[in-house]
């Protein structure tokens, strides 16, 4: 399967199937929300543009009404958590390569599964 070029309207689509997915309000990541899943994705998200399209701080601060002080302060986070945290790095992923990456996460999840004759507790929700 031949993946898309990554643009930013894509990277918005991929991050609306997200938070469907995930039972949560798209409006909220470009709002003032502190809840944790939202500040992660938007963390995530302002990461993404940085580093895969190559926007410059100040752009992606335009984009999300915020000072380009902040969007330095969580590309820095978020270069940190994917060194350390599984759950950042499902999300850039995702956002990365869309939802179908679940599917597949779903897929070999289930394979090693068999093969190992257990279940593991998973706290992913079902598509």
């Amino acid at each position: 399967m031949q993946e898309q070029q990554l643009t930013y309207e894509l990277l918005l689509s991929r991050a609306k199937k997200y938070c469907k997915l995930m039972n949560l309000d798209y409006n909220e990541i470009f709002g003032r929300s502190r809840r944790a899943q939202y500040v992660q994705l938007r963390a995530v998200l302002m990461y993404t543009i940085r580093h895969e399209l190559d926007y410059p701080f100040t752009t992606i601060g335009h984009l999300f009404n915020r000072d380009h002080s902040t969007i330095m302060y969580h590309c820095r986070e978020v270069e940190h958590e994917l060194n350390t945290y599984h759950d950042t790095q499902r999300l850039y992923r995702i956002l990365k390569h869309g939802i179908q990456i679940i599917e597949q996460e779903t897929e070999e999840s289930l394979d090693y599964e068999n093969t190992r004759g257990v279940r593991i507790k998973t706290t992913r929700q079902e598509v």
